[in-house]
């Protein structure tokens, strides 16, 4: 697609006036764009996703076209009840352009607002993509969308968003940007909202534990908004799935690894006897991680 001119024409044809964009076009061309930045092949010669992402990001602006188009989107739903959420839980978004087609709603829009944000996780290939879509408001604009859409009838708009947000979160500046605007508080809002859906949950807890890597600052602040209750309430609740519990064991090995004043709270919680259980039940998963996080919790014979 790329060679034959598609990918790089999509990215001008969204660059065009968008009074003259649809979101259905707005949709299928997300749909177009995150496939020729998604790799086929693992082999990095033959894969040419990383190049196809940089291309468009950086030469194409393609990252900035389409969050350009999301806040029109965004600027066009009617006022909701949700919307008072959004300025308490999460950081205000910068200002939005004005719609970018007719007035829709949250609902009519949630197809295409997906397909964006799913094309945007691609696009993020790199530190560099991820601090010039981070300056243009990209991260905020995200949050906040999570924090007014987080309800069950968003659901494929929140895991949308959550994945984009867990990719951007690889940039060490996206980790302090959420962390300064309470994302974690607004993170377990949304879990919240999504009560043993193990998909919202798997992605929280990735959000959340590549905002915590590294961070003992971040990972102080998850404690204290309440993550750590809900971590073991994963591993009790969710004990059947082998993704979140691996993404549970990495949380809270990320969280205690440099903060050896949260392992009591986590033990005292069950942590010992939740994350031997994951290791039992999902080997493939959880062992390694497993291992890891009981190593990092203070305990002996964390191999085992």
């Amino acid at each position: 697609l790329m060679l034959a001119g598609y990918g790089l024409g999509l990215a001008e044809l969204l660059q065009q006036d968008p009074r003259q964009l649809t979101e259905d076009l707005v949709a299928s061309a997300s749909g177009v764009l995150r496939a020729v930045c998604t790799a086929d092949d693992d082999r990095p010669p033959t894969s040419k996703a990383f190049q196809h992402a940089r291309l468009l990001a950086h030469e194409n602006q393609a990252l900035k076209t389409l969050l350009s188009l999301l806040k029109g989107i965004m600027a066009g739903w009617k006022s909701s009840s949700s919307e008072a959420h959004s300025s308490a839980g999460a950081g205000a978004a910068p200002p939005a352009p004005k719609p970018t087609t007719s007035p829709s709603s949250p609902e009519s829009s949630a197809p295409t607002v997906s397909a964006m944000l799913a094309c945007m996780r691609q696009l993020a290939a790199s530190e560099d993509i991820c601090k010039s879509f981070s300056e243009e408001g990209g991260v905020l604009t995200i949050l906040a969308l999570i924090a007014r859409l987080h309800s069950k009838q968003h659901r494929d708009v929140v895991r949308s968003g959550l994945g984009a947000l867990r990719q951007l979160s690889n940039s060490d500046g996206t980790k302090l940007l959420l962390a300064a605007h309470d994302a974690p508080t607004t993170l377990l809002q949304c879990a919240a909202s999504h009560p043993r859906d193990e998909d919202v949950a798997e992605l929280v807890l990735g959000v959340l534990a590549a905002i915590t890597l590294r961070q003992p600052a971040i990972a102080t602040q998850c404690a204290e908004a309440g993550v750590i209750d809900w971590v073991t309430e994963c591993l009790t609740d969710m004990a059947s799935s082998p993704l979140v519990c691996r993404q549970a064991c990495i949380l809270m090995r990320n969280m205690v690894v440099r903060n050896p004043e949260l392992r009591p709270a986590f033990l005292e919680k069950g942590a010992d006897r939740l994350v031997r259980a994951a290791k039992t039940a999902h080997p493939p998963n959880c062992k390694d991680v497993g291992s890891a996080a009981l190593r990092d919790l203070g305990l002996d014979n964390y191999s085992s």
